[in-house]
Parts: structure tokens; C-alpha cells; sequence
């Protein structure tokens, strides 16, 4: 107990001896010492949270947030997130479980597994068509952009007779997350999925709505799909045109007239309309389509018949035939005629070049042959053509190079300027640092030889045991003080020689001083 009051009083008598500003500084550093140790206390001992289930709905939310009001665990809303204690996140989330109430999206084609036996056809229909739309919405929120998704079908009734059957139809709802959007092209693709898992669901029957209540399948198939759709892609592709053409002869004509010389502006009129042409043509001489001779030949033969009144011998009259051929022949030529016709289609894709304009300003002036010389070149460029009503536009005149000769002047001048600063650096470098070595040394040297001084003439006055001659002992002092000074020159030395720029600012304030 002594031992503790006399550290006490001693403590007590410590602090009487400091001054203010040493008890202002402690009492500043105890402080902020007992806040740093209190803080890593109340932070290390803080439970530290974890996502329990997230982007739940606002229905299983309560349900799971019950649950744990019920068992008594600590959690904190987050959105749609519930916040549990890490070291406890695996063990709640296994009695959620085995509560029956986990969230989910409901359940797909495992309500199959609970089909009771006895089930119509029109349960069994129904049944089928909730599978699929779960099924189709989990597929769905599995990619990236999308927090929730849901799925309406509409299955028709099959028919028995085929030109009865009708078309099946859906809707698609996304939800996207925090600025995430789908392209086109995701669309076509979402589409494409739906009206590839339902039978006999065409794409056009697919539509598909955001939770901003935009369609975004509006007229998705309607259009070409290689065609720009909105004025910004189409603005987009005729500046990368105009831009491409106005390089190229800006590029050529640089390297005749020199560079920056040269000023181009193209104007391309594109027509962005995809378009299908059908020509027919006629041969006026006509195609024989079929051709054929028909040759007819007869021959008859007949004869004359002669009567006798009486025959002498027996009195009886008499017949007489006279025999005559006779033969006709016909010739038919037949020949049919189809006029000639030739059918072309022809598609045009969208971005044709209705009109072409350039414009080229030289810096100078440009002669008459000059003028033509370029124009044949800027024609060659751009394609020119006249039925289009292409215009193409030279002029030489000087360009006001003003801005770009100051601009020019005041780079030098930074750049002189930075060559000066760079000149006073190796100045310094130079002869500053031995200068600032040499004075330090000087400095020391007189430093140590007042020290030297006021030891030697302190010796004088004490008094030893053994008499010892005055000039001895500052003689002795002396050398003492010369082997002192050249150890300490020489490591003066090596700190210069390490650290110039401290040596230079020692030797500034010490000049300083010695002005005061």
C-alpha cells in the first residue's frame, strides 16, 4: 500500500513539474488513445450481417420476417434483402426451410410430383400451363439485367382438325435492375425463348412490357433487322460516311498542299428505306413455243362399169369393169408463238446515295488548273455522279492562322521556361551543394572551436589533485577537439553527399539566422 501511494505522490509530483502545453498534449493523446481502443472494441464485438435471401417478394419477406420475430433472431430490412448475423446465416436459413416458408418462384414442372391421381384433362392443362410460365420465368431472371420476370401464356384447345387449330399467345413482364436496360437485340432473344418452349406460339405473338409500362416488342419483327430502326442510328451512320469520305480526300490532298492546309465538308443524302424492285420485260420478236407439220395422203381406188345388151353366143347380156386410182395429198405447217418476257427483283438495301455534295477550302490561292486538278480528284473521291445532282466546290483563299500561331508562341514559352527551370536545377546541383558543404564545415568548425575555448578555459579554473600545467591542458583539449572535428567532418561529408537538398535547407535557415 506504501509502495502505491509513493508511486502516486510520485506521479502527482511529476505532473506539477510539466508544463501546460506537455499536460494539454497528454491529456489529447490519453484521449484519443481510450477512443481508439473503445472504438475497436464496439466494432470487433458488432455482429456482422449477411444477406439471408434476397430480391424478395414484398409477401415472402414479411413471411420469412415473422418467422424470425417468432424465434427470436435479430435482422434488419435492406430493400428487398433481409440482413441476418454472419455466424448464424447458414443455421436460420435450414429452419426457414424446414418452416415450409421459403421464398421462391413457385414451383415448375414439380407440381407434377404432386399430382393426385384422377385428375381431368383440364386440371392436367391448367397444371402444365403454371409449369411453364414458372419454368419460363426462372430461365428468364437468370440473366444479368433482370430482377424479376413473369410469364402469362395463353394455350388454345387443340383441335382434331388442323386448319382449326388456333395460335398460342404470351406476355412478358421485366423488371430490369438498378441501370440495366436490354438492347434490341436481347429482346429478339427473350422472344426467341418463349416462342421456342410453348408449341405452336409464333414470335409476332410474344409481346413484352417493362415495369415502366413500355413495350419494348413494338414492331421488333416488323422492320428489317439489319436496318436502323431509330433517327440517331441513322444520324450515326451518315456521319461515319460523310466522316470517312472527308478523310480520305482531306489525307490526299495534305500530302500535295501540305498539313493543315486543307479544310473538306462532305454532305451525304442516304435513303435509308429498304426497297424491292419488280421489272419485267418483253422481246418484241417473240419465242417460238412449239412448232409442228401435219402431211395428209390418200389414195382411192374406183372403176367404170360397161354394159352389153346381148351376148351372141348365149344371148345373156354382158358386164364390163374398167379399174382407176386416184391419189390426193395435203401439207399443214402449224407454228405457235409466246412473247418473251423477263422478270427481275431486285432488293435495295437500305443507305443508298441519293446526293452528294464536297466542299474543299486551300489555304492560298489556287489557279485555274489547280481548281481542276483537285475537282477530278474530290469527283474521283466521292463517286461523282451527275444525274444524282452531285456539287463539288473549290476555293483557295488564306486561312487566319492566328489563334494557332499564339497558341504555338505560348508552348515555346512554357517550354523555354521549363528549359530554364531545368538549367537552375543543375546550377544548384552543381555548385550549391558544395558551396552549402564548405559552409557547413566552416560552421562546425567554428562551433567546435568556441566549445573547445569555453572547456579549455573551464579546466583552468578546477581543481585537480595533481597539478597540471595550463598549457597542457588546452593543448590536450585541443587535440581532442581536432580528432572530434575531422570525425565529424567526415561524416558531414557523407550526409551531403546523400542528402544535398537538407543540407541545402540547413544551411538557408542558418544564413537566415545569421541576417536576424
Amino acid at each position: 500500500m506504501g509502495a502505491l501511494r509513493n508511486i502516486l505522490s510520485n506521479v502527482a509530483e511529476g505532473w506539477k513539474n510539466i508544463s501546460n502545453g506537455r499536460k494539454v498534449a497528454i491529456i489529447v493523446l490519453a484521449g484519443g488513445v481510450i477512443s481508439a481502443l473503445i472504438f475497436f472494441i464496439v466494432f470487433f464485438n458488432k455482429p456482422q450481417y449477411e444477406p439471408l435471401f434476397s430480391n424478395m417478394a414484398p409477401e415472402d419477406m414479411a413471411k420469412v420476417a415473422e418467422k424470425l420475430k417468432e424465434d427470436k433472431i435479430n435482422y434488419k430490412p435492406d430493400g428487398t434483402t433481409l440482413l441476418v448475423p454472419k455466424d448464424k446465416v447458414e443455421e436460420i436459413r435450414l429452419t426457414v426451410a424446414s418452416s415450409g416458408i421459403m421464398p421462391s418462384d413457385g414451383k415448375g414442372f414439380e407440381l407434377f410430383d404432386e399430382s393426385r391421381f384422377g385428375m381431368t384433362d383440364t386440371e392436367t392443362r391448367i397444371l402444365y400451363q403454371r409449369a411453364l410460365e414458372t419454368e419460363l420465368q426462372r430461365t428468364i431472371k437468370a440473366f444479368e439485367e433482370i430482377e424479376y420476370a413473369r410469364v402469362h401464356l395463353v394455350l388454345p384447345q387443340e383441335s382434331v382438325f388442323y386448319r382449326e387449330q388456333e395460335q398460342a399467345r404470351a406476355s412478358v413482364t421485366l423488371k430490369f435492375k438498378h441501370n440495366m436496360r436490354l438492347s434490341p437485340e436481347q429482346v429478339r432473344a427473350v422472344v426467341a425463348l418463349v416462342s421456342g418452349s410453348v408449341k405452336n406460339l409464333p414470335k409476332e405473338n410474344v409481346e413484352v412490357v417493362d415495369s415502366n409500362f413500355n413495350l419494348l416488342s413494338e414492331e421488333l419483327f416488323n422492320a428489317d433487322i439489319n436496318a436502323p430502326t431509330s433517327v440517331n442510328d441513322r444520324y450515326e451512320i451518315k456521319k461515319q460516311f460523310e466522316t470517312k469520305i472527308g478523310s480520305d480526300i482531306k489525307n490526299m490532298l495534305e500530302s500535295v498542299f501540305g498539313p493543315n492546309r486543307v479544310k473538306v465538308s462532305v454532305n451525304a443524302d442516304l435513303d435509308f428505306d429498304a426497297k424491292q424492285v419488280t421489272s419485267i420485260r418483253y422481246d418484241p420478236e417473240g419465242i417460238i413455243e412449239n412448232q409442228h407439220r401435219i402431211l395428209e395422203s390418200s389414195t382411192s381406188t374406183g372403176g367404170n362399169t360397161t354394159y352389153s345388151p346381148m351376148d351372141e353366143n348365149t344371148g345373156a347380156p354382158t358386164f364390163q369393169n374398167n379399174p382407176s386410182t386416184s391419189t390426193r395429198t395435203s401439207e399443214e405447217d402449224i407454228t405457235n408463238y409466246k412473247i418473251g418476257q423477263v422478270e427481275e427483283k431486285t432488293i435495295k438495301a437500305p443507305g443508298e446515295v441519293k446526293k452528294m455534295t464536297a466542299s474543299v477550302v486551300i489555304d492560298g490561292t489556287l489557279s485555274e488548273a489547280a481548281k481542276a486538278s483537285v475537282q477530278n480528284i474530290v469527283a474521283s473521291a466521292i463517286g461523282y455522279d451527275v444525274t444524282r445532282g452531285d456539287m463539288i466546290s473549290i476555293e483557295g483563299m488564306p486561312f487566319d492562322n492566328s489563334l494557332q500561331r499564339q497558341v504555338q508562341a505560348d508552348l515555346e514559352e512554357l517550354e523555354n521556361q521549363r528549359l530554364e527551370k531545368e538549367r537552375r536545377q543543375r546550377q544548384i546541383m552543381l555548385f550549391g551543394i558544395p558551396g552549402a558543404i564548405v559552409l557547413l564545415i566552416i560552421a562546425l568548425i567554428v562551433y567546435l572551436r568556441i566549445r573547445a575555448l569555453r572547456r579549455a578555459k573551464q579546466n583552468i579554473d578546477i581543481v585537480i589533485d595533481e597539478p597540471i600545467a595550463v598549457n597542457e591542458v588546452i593543448k590536450q583539449q585541443i587535440l581532442e577537439d581536432d580528432a572530434e572535428r575531422e570525425d565529424l567532418t567526415s561524416e558531414i561529408k557523407k550526409y551531403a553527399s546523400k542528402k544535398p537538398e537538407q543540407v541545402i535547407e540547413i544551411v538557408k535557415s542558418w544564413l537566415v539566422e545569421d541576417e536576424r
